[in-house]
């Protein structure tokens, strides 16, 4: 694994050379040694930073790692930790407003914001040339006053799978995992017969509150060529209408009786209790649910993953999204952003990301962390790399599009579809895909009065987001990224 090249700045000194015939005495061994020291030691001032982070279920991985760092950086920097949790997005812009802004921050509560206002500013002077390099296909980079720089890395990602019980499938004679929607069906029949109201094949939920949709609609969506759930770049419309073939197999398993009893009332982490507990022997699932089943509903059946299940007309038209984020933001206000480069650089690097992946904390998307793992313990839960990045996965932290919603949004419309056999499928999705159609049209129009006022340039504020030769089984190039005004977009629509 090639390791980054530290910079070395050497220092010209004058020395005076004395005569060992002037009468001054040689320095001894000690004097010399000692000297050594005293100039190592006074070599680099100290350095404290601050990392701010809500990831409470990462700090197994993150404490440990960031006391190496301090113990091990050879430029004398300290950096502290700082966890807030629930309501962090306050916290965060008040120290920001107050001027104590940390110098590293996990992640910010709007980008757009924070661009605007001059809260955060761009790696790309501080970090060493081969690591910019190396990282620069995991970056996160927006045009600013003209300038098309690195505000932020997108190294962890959510992955889509369906969670399954292995004992239930082995009772009831499964012995090939489904690959599809129709296979899907045929095993929760099987095992919701073998269970005779014991247990149940297949876990929606569908509770207003909670609902685990939208965990559904992202991997489907993005198998029938979508983005962020309902959107065609190709068009260049908001489109709900790839729905209607599921809500119909969800309304058929429901009916059917091969579905936990009460969707409408479960939220996701009474679905996760009840398959956790061993009554369903499905459930949609995104990586994160590792350690959410094992630990905090304390699984009680042997359990494992599959892959998502492919479109249901059996063609794929589009490959699984990451979930990813941009994380990792430098403060414009930070006194030591070079220090805070080396920090984010560690971060980066294998031997930290590769912790985080091995304690099923963060799942990483860096493939020097993916390999650095292979040599670390193996994650307590054997579901953790079972829910790993395949090659085929694509990025989703470029796509940018505000909506400015009147009434429900696509999780609830398609909750109540699946619960209420009565409405009508197509006029349903029609009139969603017609409100977040306007509401995207509306928010471009309030994002522009935004940037009309506004210091800062932003390519994308109140812009609507379009990509030439799009294709969406691979990630998109930013370089076929173009931003049309809200009228533009308007005169493209169907």
């Amino acid at each position: 694994m090639r390791k980054i090249t530290k910079k070395i700045i050497a220092t010209a000194m004058t020395a005076t050379l004395l005569g060992t015939g002037c009468g001054v005495p040689s320095p001894s061994a000690n004097d010399v040694n000692s000297n050594k020291a005293a100039q190592s030691s006074t070599k680099k001032d100290p350095i404290k930073l601050q990392y701010f982070t809500w990831t409470a279920g990462s700090m197994s991985a993150i404490e440990p790692m960031i006391e190496k760092f301090n113990q091990t950086n050879e430029d004398n920097i300290t950096v502290e930790v700082v966890l807030k949790t629930g309501e962090w997005q306050t916290a965060l812009k008040t120290a920001i407003l107050s001027g104590q802004a940390p110098d590293v921050m996990h992640g910010v509560q709007d980008i757009t914001e924070a661009l605007s206002n001059k809260w955060i500013e761009p790696w790309d002077a501080y970090l060493e040339d081969d690591f910019k390099k190396k990282i620069d296909p995991y970056s996160y980079k927006v045009s600013v006053d003209g300038d098309f720089n690195t505000y932020a890395f997108v190294w962890g990602a959510r992955t889509y799978k369906l969670a399954y019980n292995e004992d239930l499938f082995k009772e009831a004679g499964i012995t090939e995992l489904p690959k599809t929607w129709d296979e899907v069906y045929e095993s929760a029949k099987k095992i919701t017969e073998k269970g005779n109201g014991d247990y149940y094949g297949f876990g929606l939920s569908s509770s207003v509150a909670g609902s685990a949709i939208p965990f559904i609609l992202e991997p489907i969506g993005a198998y029938e060529g979508y983005y962020k759930i309902g959107y065609d770049f190709n068009r260049n419309t908001y489109d709900f209408s790839y729905t209607k073939p599921y809500i119909e197999l969800f309304r058929k398993m429901v009916s059917d009786g091969v579905t936990f009893p009460g969707a409408e009332t479960l939220d996701n982490d009474g679905l996760r209790a009840q398959f956790a507990a061993g009554r369903i022997g499905m459930i949609p699932s995104v990586s994160w649910d590792c350690a959410a089943i094992n630990d905090q509903f304390a699984a009680t059946c042997n359990w494992s993953v599959m892959d998502w299940p492919m479109a249901i007309d059996g063609e794929n038209k589009g490959a699984l999204g990451l979930r990813d984020m941009a994380n990792y933001f430098l403060s414009a206000s930070s006194l030591n952003k070079e220090a805070a480069a080396k920090l984010v650089q560690f971060m980066l690097e294998e031997d930290y990301q590769s912790e985080m992946l091995s304690k099923s904390t963060d799942m990483s998307i860096l493939p020097w962390a993916l390999e650095k793992a292979k040599d670390k313990p193996e994650s307590p839960h054997k579901q953790w790399v079972q829910y790993s990045p395949t090659e085929d996965m694509v990025q989703t932290s470029k796509v940018v599009l505000g909506v400015q919603l009147t009434g429900d949004n696509e999780s609830t419309t398609v909750a109540q579809l699946i619960a209420v056999p009565s409405m009508d499928i197509d006029s349903s999705l029609a009139e969603l895909s017609k409100r977040y159609n306007q509401g995207i049209y509306e928010q471009a129009k309030i994002d522009e009065e935004k940037s009309a006022a506004s210091r800062v340039k932003i390519d994308f504020l109140g812009k609507i987001m379009s990509v030439k030769n799009f294709d969406a089984k691979k990630p998109i190039d930013p370089e076929q990224i173009e931003y049309l005004s809200a009228d533009e977009w308007k005169a493209l629509q169907p």
